[in-house]
């Protein structure tokens, strides 16, 4: 058990892009929905623990809460937009249907309610342009 803890250790260095990510064993049950509630708690801790401090430092740099706030999150984390999508498009079908938004968001450790204010169906109705959910 102390092997796993230490495995899953990041380290939280500024500048680092990995310090806002879930440790691996988390992401893994999120991504298949095997988690019991004593890891959802810790997942939905950790990530609003982590997009509190990207808001904070959206704001030192002038980006405000909103869809925006979102666009750099996911930069952030992946890099650039064309690498989010493709992160997100887990059935690599070149769209992304809202189970894929909704749970690629959580394994990025991203809360979109925090980050925009909207909830993830409102957000993903507003990214999605076909508007026929994927």
């Amino acid at each position: 058990k102390a092997k796993a803890k230490a495995a899953n250790k990041k380290t939280t260095e500024e500048g680092d892009p990995n310090r806002y990510y879930m440790p691996a064993d988390v992401a893994t049950k999120i991504r298949h929905r095997k988690w019991d509630p004593h890891t959802a708690l810790d997942a939905k801790a950790i990530m609003e623990r982590q997009t509190l401090a990207m808001l904070e430092e959206f704001k030192e740099q002038g980006i405000s809460r909103g869809l925006d706030a979102l666009r750099h999150a996911l930069i952030l984390r992946r890099g650039d937009l064309a690498s989010a999508f493709q992160f997100l498009d887990f059935s690599k079908t070149g769209s992304i249907s809202f189970s894929e938004f909704a749970t690629g968001l959580e394994v990025l450790c991203l809360d979109v309610e925090l980050l925009t204010g909207m909830s993830v169906k409102a957000v993903f109705r507003g990214l999605n342009r076909r508007h026929d959910g994927a």
